[in-house]
């Protein structure tokens, strides 16, 4: 009869496969590497994941999981204003990014495998799409509140390009707060798309409502 698989086994080998594509990438990162971070032999590894690539398929799929659920919760969903919730929603992505590692698995996994396998290419695309889609929902909202046109999936876009970009530049040269600089660009942009600044610096919005 087949063992079955350990839960425990398991998160240990996703927690350490996580770890380790973050810091080296997929490519750089190898079976032994990670059979030793989570103290199992290459065996237990292969008994819960068939392949390198569906141990890190899987890690892709916790991590979008866990970025779901911190959104699904955050304060700035209970905003009155569909403007405030959008420029929140900004503002809690720099929060989580100065209390996260430097990196984005997504985005690190996309740039080793875009050319080179079909399966993890795919899973990237696929997250960075729903990705996009989620805050589109957000700024289409926005955007019909205060009464401005504008093509709600290309900012969405253009947010994941400039977070995504950032943790590149931040993982460059060792220093997260390039992440909160960079996303506060994007939100002085969006708030610009909203409403309008006034001489002080801070920005007012249709109904007059501040954030």
């Amino acid at each position: 009869m087949p063992r079955k698989a350990d839960p425990q086994l398991r998160a240990r080998l996703l927690a350490a496969a996580r770890d380790a594509f973050l810091a080296k990438g997929y490519a750089g990162t190898g079976i032994d590497e990670i059979c030793r971070t989570a103290e199992v032999t290459r065996g237990v590894l292969f008994h819960h994941f068939r392949s390198k690539e569906g141990l890190a398929l899987a890690v892709l799929d916790e991590w979008v999981a866990a970025g779901a659920a911190f959104y699904a919760d955050a304060p700035f969903l209970r905003a009155a204003s569909a403007t405030n919730r959008a420029l929140g929603y900004v503002d809690f992505t720099m929060e989580l990014a100065r209390q996260a590692p430097i990196g984005c698995l997504i985005g690190t996994v996309a740039m080793d495998t875009a050319q080179t396998n079909p399966a993890l290419q795919a899973s990237c695309a696929a997250a960075f799409r729903d990705w996009g889609d989620g805050l589109a929902e957000l700024l289409a909202a926005a955007r019909d509140e205060a009464g401005v046109s504008f093509d709600e999936a290309s900012v969405a876009r253009h947010f994941v390009a400039v977070f995504e970009g950032a943790q590149l530049l931040a993982k460059t040269h060792g220093d997260k707060e390039i992440v909160a600089e960079h996303l506060q660009h994007f939100r002085s942009y969006l708030a610009r798309l909203l409403g309008a600044t006034d001489s002080n610096g801070s920005t007012t919005f249709p109904g007059g409502s501040n954030a």
